[in-house]
């Protein structure tokens, strides 16, 4: 896995959504972890349904939801360090991440914002939400 990864959730409302979030940051390889924590954020996306999460091979499988370049612009703006401070960037990265942060909704089409307006008395945008407590 890669240190920057998409992530597609399957929700029973809108279909299939995509995010950006941090890869490596609970193993190296085993993705487990990240999925538990992303599901338990998607409400705050506005995703209450979902039936299936994966994190995809290549962030190429998330390109076509509307905000993807947006997501991957903040996420190429930041710095991941090597050596003795990377311990600390990834402990970092994982607090964060557990309070829901550093997950980048990557949006819904014209289609998928009809079909959610109703449920939720409005629309869910893209982007990150940010914890400000």
């Amino acid at each position: 896995m890669e240190h920057v990864v998409g992530i597609k959730v399957y929700d029973k409302v809108v279909g299939e959504v995509g995010f950006i979030t941090w890869g490596r940051i609970f193993h190296p390889v085993d993705m487990q972890e990240l999925c538990e924590i992303v599901q338990l954020h998607l409400p705050k996306f506005g995703i209450q349904e979902s039936k299936e999460i994966q994190v995809c091979n290549t962030l190429q499988e998330v390109a076509c939801f509307p905000y993807f370049y947006e997501g991957f612009f903040e996420f190429c703006q930041k710095i991941i360090p090597e050596g003795k401070q990377y311990k600390s960037w990834q402990k970092e990265r994982e607090k964060a991440l557990k309070k829901g942060e550093e997950i980048y909704f990557l949006g819904l089409n014209p289609q998928q914002k009809d079909l959610i307006k109703d449920r939720l008395g409005g629309t869910i945008s893209h982007g990150f939400w940010y914890s400000f407590s």
